[in-house]
């Protein structure tokens, strides 16, 4: 009886290695005899009893062996085995990355003088793409704590590797693993700083305009999200370039692009939901970092050279640009927790007339407008449209108190390296959550009346202070 015939409760744990390291022995001379048995091997491999045994040196590097040979010895068979040499190596691929995900294999590769490292650090450069993508996909899964992802950068330095890849690459599978796998580096805070001064943010743009590829348009402008998080220096790189172009030359006879238009453009071309949410959210990253006084003296300080705008003269000049894909996380539906990010940070946003002007433009659109008095109103229909507010009107002390409260909370957070998904996450209900958005409603529309100026028709104004009115009442 053959092994493959075998009931699975019958077949050693060891047998799938084995069966490889056999395939690798010089007992085994045909391309034919090697593809057979790395089949039956896999078909073992895919089970988790034969998958938790090969968590061991001997085992993986075996399975990383044969994943290698596949490519040179498939050469030469005809189209059928071709075929299914293909196969193979997806499947290989697909149980390394099934057994990277377990704890067992993190030690082993992080362990002093680890070969499975060495080994998939050689494959990051390879020439061998389907074993670019494996490697990045397990030391991407591996890449799960803070602690490990600071050892990656800071003593590894593997995103040095991982930019070759964004570099050049075109393939989208390939990229989209890169990707993935910086996104995990990016997350804890030390490494952002170093992942920008490395120019990592400076290889995104090209992925934004894959329209063809549009998981990585998506996972590009995700990491360059998480980039910028509570990272000031990481915004100006972002913005500096398009407020700085270096001049065409011979080395270099293209300007570079602007990022906020790439990034715009982007929102607009996409009909893909997430692509477009997540455009949205970088750009109302950007804007709450350049609203944050602790950030403020920072980025002002590298943008105030030569004549050059500062970098809130740059972005909030962008105003028609920003409207759109700004108005879209309060319009959208799907996920209140994003309208709720948005309130606090045009609340913050709207206490510079800079940044008030960008506001005013957002809650002036009939849509937005229809939505804040959705949130003020006492219940969750909208009111009536105010026709005939009063002539003035002052917010009640104890309402911009328990605003003010609330942002300098939120913005302590922040300095902690909490985000708003954070703190909404830390036990507070629909009603609590309701009324957080009502008190960020108000102060926005309080700082956008008190730094608009002229950018506040009268007509508008008196909407936008009955709205106040009411909305005081039913806080």
């Amino acid at each position: 009886m053959h092994l493959a015939d075998l009931p699975e409760d019958k077949v050693p744990s060891s047998a799938p290695v084995r069966l490889l390291d056999f395939a690798m022995s010089f007992n085994v001379t045909t391309e034919e005899d090697f593809l057979a048995l790395t089949t039956v091997a896999i078909q073992f491999l895919s089970k988790e009893r034969f998958q938790r045994f090969a968590i061991s040196e001997h085992g993986i590097l075996s399975i990383c062996k044969v994943l290698e040979q596949l490519e040179t010895r498939g050469k030469g068979l005809d189209d059928d085995d071709a075929q299914a040499v293909t196969q193979a190596r997806k499947e290989l691929t697909d149980i390394l990355s099934d057994i990277s995900d377990v704890s067992n294999f993190v030690s082993l590769v992080l362990e002093e003088n680890s070969s499975v490292a060495s080994t998939l650090c050689s494959w990051l450069s390879s020439s061998d793409r389907q074993l670019q993508v494996c490697a990045c996909l397990m030391l991407g899964n591996v890449a799960r704590s803070d602690k490990t992802c600071i050892v990656f950068v800071h003593k590894w330095k593997i995103h040095e590797q991982l930019m070759e890849i964004l570099k050049t690459a075109i393939d989208s599978q390939l990229l989209y693993a890169a990707l993935g796998f910086l996104k995990n580096l990016a997350l804890p805070l030390p490494n952002k700083s170093t992942l920008g001064e490395a120019g990592l943010l400076e290889l995104l743009p090209r992925l934004w305009k894959m329209d063809v590829a549009q998981q990585v348009q998506f996972s590009g402008v995700s990491l360059a999200r998480q980039l910028i998080i509570n990272t000031s220096s990481n915004v100006s790189r972002l913005l500096l370039v398009s407020i700085s172009p270096v001049p065409p030359s011979a080395e270099n006879p293209v300007t570079p692009e602007n990022n906020i238009d790439v990034l715009t453009t982007l929102f607009l071309k996409s009909d893909i939901e997430p692509t477009k949410t997540e455009t949205s959210r970088l750009l109302l990253t950007i804007c709450r970092i350049l609203s944050t006084p602790s950030s403020n003296s920072s980025t002002a300080a590298t943008t105030s050279l030569h004549g050059l705008p500062s970098l809130e003269q740059f972005f909030f000049g962008k105003n028609e640009l920003l409207r759109k894909p700004l108005s879209f996380l309060i319009t959208q539906q799907k996920w209140p927790a994003l309208r709720s990010e948005a309130f606090f940070v045009f609340a913050l946003t709207s206490r510079t007339p800079l940044g008030s002007s960008l506001v005013t433009s957002i809650i002036l659109s009939s849509e937005v407008f229809t939505i804040l008095q959705q949130t003020l109103s006492p219940s969750t229909s909208a009111q009536a449209s105010i026709t005939q507010p009063p002539a003035t009107v002052e917010v009640g002390k104890d309402v911009l108190e328990k605003s003010n409260d609330l942002l300098g909370e939120l913005m302590a957070a922040q300095d902690e390296g909490t985000n708003l998904e954070a703190e909404e996450g830390r036990g507070k209900n629909k009603e609590e959550m309701m009324k957080v958005d009502k008190m960020n409603v108000l102060v926005l529309l309080t700082e956008v009346l008190k730094n608009a100026g002229e950018d506040v028709a009268v007509e508008e104004r008196a909407k936008l202070e009955g709205l106040i009115a009411e909305g005081s009442k039913n806080l």
